[in-house]
């Protein structure tokens, strides 16, 4: 081998051996982040490491991370959810009307009866209600990816539209007040434990597995990334873009649907100014987790380490005693930069 061979073997290894490392960093930047966080946080506060500090801490992830499992799907497919925030209290308040055996909240003559009924008088059993209350939030869904697919409008006013009505349908819904008072049943959805585990947080980990199964070895999570990676080529390859695009609008729904039944048992009340701005923490959660909100690329087990970035970020705050507007603002930067990132990664 010449000297110039040998030199320049030696050129060609050195950079590729810093590229290897900088890619590393770069697709493993959340996790990095993560951990970073977590080191703060034990060194801001002696509480954070606590048994009670970190049940808080994943029970406020849990309500979210449902909603973003579903959000995922969307923005893998290259669209966006704005209306699960008013799923989500919207949920809440059809599951009242439920227990408290007043299916028409609209009907004059049931309306009186309805605030003066202090008692609960379930109409169908618990698994049936929420059964029911998961596929109202579906239904929202289906109108969202009709929308979408078939009258052909932008994803973001399509929801927005979605997101204003049935938050308007919520307040109609309830009267303008909450409802109080659940089932034991609704209530251990909120409040109950499996051993050591919130049953929120295990409700959390079943929809993300069962999310992670289907995105990563089923037929209809490989459409999904196609759709998201290219609409045109994904129909030259068979796939209907439509009805994916419709089946992942009508998943959001229905996860944003069961994280309302699970809030509304936490609270012992459906509210239905609930889950305003949900929408936001969730496609920040997607993009931090990098999932490309142009679509095609992400995975649901990074936007759950968004979530979790996100909770960690407003428990830090909370522990110094932050007001909550400038966390507000911090949320906000925490977007720009995971969306920055974001081009950046794909630049690469």
């Amino acid at each position: 081998m010449t000297q110039f061979e040998k030199n320049e073997s030696v050129v060609t290894l050195r950079p590729g051996r810093r590229t290897g490392i900088g890619q590393l960093m770069l697709e493993y930047n959340l996790y990095i982040i993560l951990a970073v966080l977590l080191t703060i946080s034990s060194i801001v506060s002696r509480e954070f490491f606590t048994a009670n500090n970190l049940t808080n801490l994943l029970l406020r992830c849990s309500f979210n991370g449902i909603i973003i499992s579903g959000m995922t799907f969307v923005i893998l497919t290259g669209g966006t959810d704005l209306s699960v925030g008013s799923v989500f209290a919207f949920a809440g308040v059809f599951l009242a009307t439920l227990q408290r055996g007043y299916f028409f909240r609209f009907m004059p003559e049931l309306t009186t009866a309805f605030e003066q009924a202090g008692e609960l008088n379930p109409i169908l059993p618990l698994p049936a209600a929420v059964a029911l209350t998961v596929v109202v939030g579906g239904l929202v869904g289906l109108v969202n990816g009709l929308l979408v697919t078939k009258a052909k409008m932008p994803p973001f006013a399509a929801t927005l539209g979605t997101m204003v009505a049935v938050r308007g349908l919520a307040f109609t819904y309830a009267g303008g007040f909450p409802i109080p008072g659940f089932t034991e049943g609704v209530k251990w959805l909120g409040t109950g434990q499996l051993g050591v585990v919130p049953v929120p947080v295990a409700i959390w980990l079943v929809v993300l597995v069962v999310v992670w199964v289907i995105l990563k070895f089923t037929v209809f999570g490989r459409e999904v990334y196609a759709v998201g990676g290219g609409e045109t080529a994904a129909h030259f390859s068979g796939i209907r873009a439509d009805r994916v695009k419709i089946a992942v609008y009508v998943i959001s729904g229905m996860l944003a649907a069961l994280a309302g039944v699970v809030m509304a048992g936490r609270m012992n009340a459906a509210e239905p100014r609930e889950g305003a701005g949900y929408e936001l923490d969730a496609i920040a959660a997607v993009a931090i987790g990098g999932t490309l909100m142009s679509g095609g690329k992400g995975s649901v087990l990074g936007t759950a380490a968004g979530a979790i970035v996100l909770g960690l970020i407003a428990n830090i705050l909370n522990l110094t005693n932050v007001p909550p507007y400038p966390q507000q603002i911090a949320k906000g930067l925490i977007i720009l930069g995971a969306v920055l990132m974001q081009r950046f990664v794909s630049t690469r």
